[in-house]
C-alpha cells in the first residue's frame, strides 16, 4: 500500500478530515486540506519531520509512513500488515511443527490447513533472519486472540499500528 493510501486509512479510521490533519500539521487553513490530498494521492511526499508529526497526531507508530531499512525483518511485517488490510483474507497464519525425518539429512514438515471448509494446499515459510521469527509468532497470538473473539478488530488494527519492531 503507497503511504498516501496509509495515511487516508489512517486518518480516515480516525474520523479526522483532511482540512483537520492539515491545520494540527500546521498549514495554512484556506490550503491545509489541498496538501493533505497530494500527500494521499501521492503529487506530494511529506518531508520526514512532517511524517513523523503525523503519526503523533494519528497516534500510530512512525513505521507506518517511514519505512525502515528496506528488507529488514520490520519492513516484511508492515508490508504484511498493510497486504493484510488491502485484501483481507489472502493471509492466513498458522503453526507449523517438524514430523518424522524424512531421512538423515533433511527434516519432513507437514501442515494441514483448512479455511472456509475448502482444503488449502499451503506453503509454509521460515526465517533465520533477525527477528522474523520472533515478530511472526508475535502476529500469530494477536491474530489467534482475534479469531477466537478475545480481542476486537479494533485492537487487532490499533496493535498493528502501533507495532513498532525492535523499537517497542
Amino acid at each position: 500500500m503507497t503511504l498516501g493510501k496509509r495515511i487516508k486509512r489512517i486518518r480516515t479510521y480516525r474520523g479526522m478530515t483532511q482540512r483537520e490533519l492539515g491545520i494540527r500539521l500546521g498549514y495554512k487553513e484556506s490550503g491545509a486540506d489541498i496538501r493533505i490530498a497530494q500527500y494521499e494521492m501521492g503529487h506530494r511526499k511529506p518531508k520526514k519531520d512532517t511524517l513523523y508529526k503525523m503519526a503523533e497526531i494519528l497516534s500510530v507508530s512512525p513505521i507506518q509512513f517511514i519505512r525502515p531499512k528496506q528488507g529488514s525483518p520490520e519492513d516484511l511485517m508492515q508490508m504484511f500488515f498493510w497486504l493484510e488490510e488491502e485484501k483481507k483474507d489472502i493471509l492466513h497464519l498458522f503453526k507449523i511443527g517438524a514430523g518424522e525425518e524424512a531421512d538423515s539429512t533433511s527434516a519432513k514438515y507437514a501442515v494441514s490447513f483448512r479455511g472456509d471448509a475448502v482444503e488449502i494446499s499451503s506453503v509454509g515459510i521460515g526465517f533465520s533472519y533477525g527477528s522474523m521469527d520472533a515478530y511472526l509468532n508475535e502476529w500469530l497470538v494477536w491474530k489467534t486472540c482475534l479469531q477466537d473473539g478475545l480481542i476486537t478488530e479494533q485492537d487487532y488494527l490499533e496493535w498493528k499500528w502501533n507495532w513498532k519492531g525492535r523499537g517497542k
